[in-house]
């Protein structure tokens, strides 16, 4: 088990080009960090209306371990039509992003 800093972020659905994202709240979380997947437990920081009526909303986790590599991982969505497949950081190697902190922004890119 590692300790981790956990960061949502939201990304609009219609919204297909690079973009900044506001952080919508950050944790501290005990345990382990998957990568592809939301760790375990992580879903009760999503609460209901935190989805849009229209589900025109998407969430991604944003993981920082305490070793200092970060590490992405799809969050909670409405529906799986609104998964997160196809962003990834924008960066050469995820590892060289700081920590970021709630109101900073993050740039993701589609691939």
């Amino acid at each position: 088990m590692s300790k981790a800093y956990v960061m949502l972020v939201e990304v609009g659905v219609e919204d297909a080009r690079r973009h900044a994202l506001p952080i919508k709240r950050a944790v501290v979380w005990d345990g382990q960090v998957s990568v592809g997947s939301t760790p375990g437990g992580l879903g009760g920081f999503v609460a209901p209306d935190d989805f849009k009526p229209n589900g025109l909303v998407r969430y991604m986790w944003i993981v920082k371990t305490v070793d200092g590599a970060i590490r992405v991982t799809q969050g909670a969505a409405p529906n799986a039509s609104t998964d997160l497949k196809g962003y990834r950081l924008k960066a050469d190697d995820v590892e060289e992003f700081a920590a970021l902190e709630p109101g900073e922004t993050l740039s993701l890119v589609t691939i």
